[in-house]
């Protein structure tokens, strides 16, 4: 089991120029808080600076270039400086889910709220009808539903011991709570498609649904004479991170049902180590951005002694550093330079400190 822990700390950190987020050097942007500038804490601001121009001549491409006039002053071992800088969250990778959605291997309830089923003649209408916040614990049968997108491409309604029945079903006389009814109660092999060209998923399975079990693909189940179908066809909605909502036609109409992801709970209790991969330390201006360092494939080897130690959460809420004979030291640490040695407690903090964010990856 792999888990990914995000934490923001407060550490000693080099100057870095985020070069991806730099448009152009060409000429002045039209922001003028586009660049930011620093000196160190304790320089002299007449003797430490930055001073920025653009130049036209010479260049080696483009129609311009910027020119940097500047001084350090006070530059210890330890990190005095002068530094202009842009900051700018890192391009994102391409989407490749369609939407921002990842399917495979997730689970889904409707969305504890008013509205999370509504109909109407439009999209995302709830104008002839939709739940109420009230619904949400009278239908709590219904609300406690699952909608599990397996990784390998199958699909399944969990449904628990009861459901929201409603009497278009075989043998349900008055609408409520109670056993799930045949075909509609998962106990029939499913898949699901997701088309993320056309924004669409189609579930393929008798009885498999989302939402309610009789919004089907050009009709509705509680239409006399209609057949239960083998598939049903969503439309994707946009909606927040974290949410999935869908609308299906009924040919006179609109379903839109809304669910949230349900995230399985993290059980930290037991021994954990850093990931023996590259990566599992990094460090950067964003969650999960190794963009400013993040350790190698050799650094498992290297840092051997830092990649057996272990991280101990109790049951009982105890926490422990179980660090072996050695561990990985630092410079900051009384120990003259990086290397392997004895564990080291006391610190010391010469320089300013600057805000980021760091991660590590810990398998267990």
């Amino acid at each position: 089991m792999k888990y990914v822990i995000h934490f923001l700390i407060i550490s000693l950190v080099p100057v870095f120029i985020i070069g991806q987020g730099i448009d152009s050097f060409d000429s002045q942007p039209a922001d003028t808080a586009y660049w930011g500038h620093e000196i160190s804490e304790n320089a002299d601001s007449t003797l430490s600076y930055v001073n920025v121009s653009y130049v036209n001549d010479p260049v080696s491409e483009g129609a311009g270039a910027m020119k940097l006039d500047y001084s350090g002053h006070n530059i210890e071992s330890w990190g005095g400086y002068a530094k202009i800088y842009h900051y700018a969250r890192e391009p994102l990778p391409p989407d490749t889910t369609g939407g921002g959605l990842n399917f495979s291997g997730t689970t889904w309830k409707l969305a504890p709220q008013a509205g999370a089923l509504s109909v109407g003649p439009g999209v995302d209408d709830g104008s002839w009808w939709a739940s109420s916040e009230e619904d949400v614990t009278t239908r709590a049968c219904l609300f406690d539903d699952e909608y599990v997108f397996g990784a390998d491409g199958s699909f399944q309604n969990v449904l628990q011991d009861e459901t929201w029945n409603e009497t278009w079903q075989d043998g349900v006389d008055t609408e409520g709570c109670g056993a799930p009814v045949a075909p509609h109660d998962g106990s029939n092999a499913a898949t699901y498609v997701h088309d993320a060209a056309a924004g669409t998923i189609t579930l393929s399975g008798l009885g498999a649904f989302l939402g309610l079990a009789k919004a089907i693909t050009g009709g509705e189940l509680s239409t006399a004479g209609t057949e239960v179908p083998e598939t049903r066809t969503y439309e994707l909605l946009p909606t927040a991170a974290g949410e999935l909502k869908v609308a299906i036609s009924t040919g006179g109409g609109y379903w839109t049902f809304t669910f949230v992801e349900v995230v399985p709970e993290l059980n930290l209790a037991g021994t954990w180590k850093i990931a023996p991969e590259a990566g599992a330390l990094s460090v950067g201006p964003n969650i999960d951005d190794g963009s400013w360092w993040a350790n190698s494939t050799g650094d498992v080897t290297t840092r051997a002694c830092f990649f057996d130690d272990e991280y101990v959460f109790g049951a009982d809420g105890s926490f422990q550093n179980v660090l072996q004979d050695e561990t990985w030291n630092e410079a900051w640490q009384d120990v003259g330079k990086d290397h392997r040695d004895e564990r080291h407690e006391k610190s010391q903090n010469n320089a300013v400190p600057e805000s980021h964010s760091e991660q590590a990856t810990f398998l267990r």
